[in-house]
């Protein structure tokens, strides 16, 4: 046999090279990993510069990955960081193809710096401090206060939870109350005038908010166009970083992912989605 020259085993090594390709799930957990990645450069792109990757992570958090939707151009994972006592904190990769897959950017819920700080406060508080806070009257003529009932100001506690909890999290509390959001839903899409869809759906929402507000929902309103098919079931959020549920009865209508605007949609079943947006 003759041996192999050179440049015909430079050749085999360079096709070879070209050939370690990365799928978005894998690629995840490589920039993620606790290595250095010496050529992420090749495998960025947009706004993502190389930050935040596997080194950045304190040694007590443990990333895990799931594949949320993939298209030919574009990807999105999601990303689920543990600490030590349990807490969950969710980022989610959004990359396109270029030749390879190449991580664009990275994502999560913003913003929510407040809201922890009202949902602590919240906590901390003394029953005679919520009576004091009920008690409370306008200053120069505005009602200041952030809750006016006892059961309200439960509701902002307990919202302002489920708006900082965990994917898994939000999806176990869509799946306990599935029955009553089934229920909700079905009423709020029956016999809408086609030209007035919006509205139909915020005067029924209107009536409904006792048991809207039971499953820790804020608002409920309209999606999508006039064919009366698409509900979104906001949590809460500031501005437009927001958490939510949408119901959509043609999948097809259902938002695209992007960076910058559903930086997350998880399917549910039925039509039923989890989304955040920024």
């Amino acid at each position: 046999m003759k041996p192999i020259s050179l440049l015909l085993l430079l050749l085999l090594f360079s096709i070879w090279g070209f050939a370690q390709t990365y799928d978005p799930l894998s690629l995840s957990k490589r920039i993620f990993s606790r290595d250095t990645m010496p050529d992420l450069s090749k495998y960025s792109t947009d706004e993502y510069q190389g930050h935040p990757n596997g080194t950045d992570l304190p040694s007590y958090f443990t990333p895990s990955f799931e594949l949320l939707g993939q298209t030919a151009n574009t990807a999105v994972v999601c990303m689920a960081i543990t600490d030590t006592t349990g807490n969950v904190l969710n980022a989610y990769l959004h990359f396109k193809h270029e030749t390879v897959w190449k991580l664009a950017a990275f994502r999560a819920l913003a913003m929510t710096g407040i809201i922890q700080q009202v949902n602590a406060e919240l906590k901390a508080m003394k029953p005679a401090q919520i009576d004091s806070i009920i008690a409370s009257k306008p200053v120069d003529g505005v009602d200041q206060r952030i809750f006016k009932s006892k059961e309200e100001y439960q509701f902002v506690l307990d919202n302002s939870s489920l708006t900082l909890a965990s994917d898994d999290k939000l999806v176990a509390h869509f799946n306990h109350h599935r029955q009553l959001f089934e229920q909700l839903k079905d009423e709020l899409l029956a016999n809408n005038n086609a030209s007035a869809f919006e509205k139909d759906v915020k005067t029924k929402a209107d009536g409904m908010k006792p048991r809207i507000n039971a499953l820790l929902i804020s608002n409920v309103t309209a999606k999508g166009d006039t064919r009366c098919t698409g509900l979104d079931f906001l949590i809460g959020g500031i501005t437009d970083n927001s958490v939510g549920y949408l119901y959509f009865k043609n999948e097809k209508d259902v938002p695209e992912m992007s960076p910058g605007e559903y930086i997350m949609i998880r399917k549910l079943g039925n039509g039923w989605y989890l989304y955040k947006t920024t």
